[in-house]
């Protein structure tokens, strides 16, 4: 499936998709990338979907570090 495709089904935008291909997104929307451009798979889908669909658990929530730039001194 193409990006077009995934985001038809999920009723998102592309950019969305692609979004959560990146490595800092999470959860991170599986793919591979054949020819340049990325492609996805029913398996990649669901996947993705579990992860989202359940509530994360207290050590998922403690593994995220939200790191925050310090503020520039005007």
């Amino acid at each position: 499936m193409t990006v077009k495709d995934v985001a038809e089904k999920l009723r998102v935008s592309r950019s969305w998709i692609s979004k959560r291909t990146r490595s800092t997104a999470v959860p991170r929307l599986g793919f591979c990338r054949v020819g340049g451009q990325l492609r996805f798979t029913e398996e990649h889908l669901q996947q993705y979907l579990a992860l989202v669909d359940r509530a994360p658990s207290k050590a998922e929530w403690v593994s995220v570090v939200v790191k925050q730039r310090p503020g520039r001194k005007v």
